[in-house]
């Protein structure tokens, strides 16, 4: 994993950090991005640390809701619905068609 900043590394850290003091247990790194996965429950939790503008960085979470599931026009419409009135977190559709909750 390469960081583009200083700063993005000294919060994919903290963030490694809080993971491990919240939950008990280190969360594995991924190796293609600076990011962070852990199960928990059923569901698969990914932390990603993103470089922001020139010197920042920005902390994106997801955990994947379903996957192989038709694509149909009431799923799309109940999604779409849903992200209208959440207030924090958007529901997505990833390259293979499995929905996620970004929040």
């Amino acid at each position: 994993m390469q960081f583009q900043s200083a700063i993005q590394e000294a919060c994919y850290n903290k963030v490694a950090t809080w993971m491990r003091e919240l939950y008990g247990k280190f969360p594995c790194a991924r190796e293609d991005v600076p990011g962070l996965a852990m199960v928990m429950g059923s569901a698969l939790v990914e932390v990603f640390v993103f470089p922001w503008e020139k010197d920042d960085a920005i902390i994106n979470a997801r955990s994947y809701v379903v996957t192989d599931v038709e694509l149909s026009p009431d799923l799309l419409h109940f999604l779409l619905r849903e992200n209208h009135i959440m207030r924090f977190g958007a529901f997505g559709i990833d390259e293979q068609g499995d929905k996620l909750l970004c929040i």
